[in-house]
């Protein structure tokens, strides 16, 4: 073991503790982040997986964001009818829209279809991405 005395110790402890950005690797020059300001990346895959995260998150289960996630759950023993159905779509378009900035949701591209016998909810989102113009869409069957 090399002898390293106990100013040049100091020194690169404090290099390494309070100076962190100053420290570099081969790797972060190649991060590349489809991310722009606020939050409008146009990747089709990553607006899918937030959608499916807010839908399959119910509210106040996340301690310090108790306005993310749904209420969708709660339709779970309602009559498979069309006001459930309506109530689904607008509680799913709000939550949504709340959190995921990046796209825009009409009150007509989305669609609930309950099914109460086999406890199950198909809900399809046509949406359209800010940045880019794009039409994309998702579809799930949430079971119950």
């Amino acid at each position: 073991m090399p002898f390293i005395d106990k100013k040049q110790e100091s020194s690169y402890i404090h290099n390494i503790a309070y100076r962190p950005y100053e420290l570099e690797s081969e790797f972060m020059n190649d991060i590349s982040l489809n991310i722009l300001d606020e939050g409008t990346t146009a990747d089709e895959r990553q607006i899918s997986q937030s959608i499916f995260n807010v839908l399959l998150t119910l509210k106040s289960e996340r301690l310090f964001n108790i306005g993310f996630g749904t209420n969708i759950y709660r339709y779970l023993f309602q009559p498979a009818t069309y006001i459930t159905s309506a109530a689904i779509e607008t509680e799913a378009r709000n939550s949504i829209l709340a959190v995921e900035k990046r796209i825009l949701i009409k009150s007509e591209d989305i669609s609930a279809t309950v099914n109460q016998d086999e406890h199950y909810i198909d809900i399809e989102i046509r949406y359209k991405i800010k940045s880019t113009a794009e039409f994309g869409s998702w579809k799930q069957r949430l079971y119950l």
